[in-house]
């Protein structure tokens, strides 16, 4: 089985080797982790394990961060309760939980730059809780400690007092450290530096990002600044290219980890944004369309300013449309079309000479009363 996170790899009949490398689970979360993401998944080893239970020789590299410390115990136990030898070898880091599954080594190895963090164990709690109440998680919380405890006094040579110490300061330990308290047996490649560096609250070790976040201290390496742009075949004019999430979780998924927090928050952002640009145009436009079509647009069909224009548009279109078959058949309902109004009437009200002979006598008559004085 090959994968970035979990790889075995037989080497023979009687030897093997495991790679575990990401974050400590019990199952996988269905939104981020598919088999692309950076995992130890307790059900996934175990059933490899059991494949190698006729091996001899296995050999178990390690660069994790840590994660659910029972799933680590229930690993060591697995490895403990093997009868091959184990060589435990960390590749990057070994923290929190993870450093219980190195335990189980009967040999443990660790590079010049790699590191250890031991620290007590700790709870998320969400919801309200009486002092009674988080007493009882404190009691809790101590009693795995002494579980954790157990593993490390099997193989270190520090007495309880100081490792009980130790993990309450939550110590980071170099691998001279690891050798000097038992933690490992022997340093390898002492001259050999491991492509490490830390990137906001991630440590990112052989290509393994690592979240610190809930870590009160951090180790002393080098901060850099990594983008978010991989060179390839298709550059673009500076050299670079932006890729796209699915690209992005194929082939780096260990940047898509180091990076998943703000990628989460960036798309929070934008979608808050977008939103209340949308309203704010939409209520531009709230003094030309109907309130109902404006409601609707809002908050049932989602338009943006520009598609309730155009519904609003169609809208008036379709009512002026109405309104002028409203009054074409007011129109032809009506009789006033068949009155047909008396043609030239005089303005004095009389009736106009139907002949020129008549209007020459009214003429006539009328100029015989003004030389009277009639009128």
């Amino acid at each position: 089985m090959v994968h970035k996170f979990l790889t075995i790899v037989n080497k023979s009949e009687s030897e093997a080797e495991i790679k575990l490398y990401g974050a400590v689970q019990e199952a996988r979360r269905w939104f981020w982790d598919d088999e692309s993401s950076d995992l130890i998944v307790q059900s996934e080893v175990l059933d490899e394990l059991e494949k190698l239970k006729d091996k001899k020789k296995i050999t178990v590299r390690i660069n994790s961060s840590g994660g659910d410390v029972f799933v680590a115990q229930a690993l060591y136990t697995n490895l403990k309760n093997h009868k091959a030898k184990i060589t435990v070898i960390i590749d990057g880091i070994a923290a929190s939980a993870a450093t219980i599954i190195a335990m189980a080594g009967d040999k443990i190895i660790i590079p010049t730059n790699a590191m250890m963090m031991i620290h007590d164990p700790m709870v998320g709690i969400m919801g309200y809780f009486n002092a009674e109440e988080l007493e009882k998680k404190a009691i809790a919380l101590e009693k795995v400690k002494k579980s954790i405890m157990n593993a490390y006094l099997s193989k270190v040579s520090i007495d309880e007092e100081e490792l009980y110490k130790m993990m309450r300061e939550e110590s980071w330990l170099t691998a001279d450290d690891c050798v000097e308290k038992g933690f490992a047996d022997e340093v390898m490649f002492e001259k050999v530096k491991i492509d490490d560096a830390i990137q906001n609250n991630f440590l990112i070790t052989n290509g393994i990002s690592h979240d610190l976040s809930s870590f009160k201290n951090k180790p002393c390496i080098t901060v850099v600044n990594q983008p978010l742009y991989i060179n390839n075949q298709n550059k673009n004019k500076k050299g670079e290219v932006k890729m796209d999430l699915e690209t992005l979780k194929k082939e780096h998924p260990e940047l898509l980890n180091a990076y998943k927090n703000e990628i989460e928050k960036d798309i929070r952002n934008d979608a808050v944004k977008e939103e209340r640009e949308r309203m704010k145009k939409l209520d531009e436009l709230k003094n030309s369309v109907s309130p109902e079509l404006l409601n609707k647009a809002k908050y049932e069909e989602f338009d943006n300013a520009e598609s309730l224009a155009y519904k609003a548009m169609l809208e008036q279109q379709n009512k002026s449309s109405e309104y002028l078959k409203n009054s074409k058949d007011d129109s032809d309902d009506s009789k006033d079309g068949d009155v047909t109004p008396p043609a030239n009437e005089p303005a004095t009200g009389e009736e106009k000479p139907a002949t020129l002979v008549d209007r020459l006598k009214n003429s006539a008559m009328n100029l015989d009363k003004r030389r009277r004085g009639i009128e």
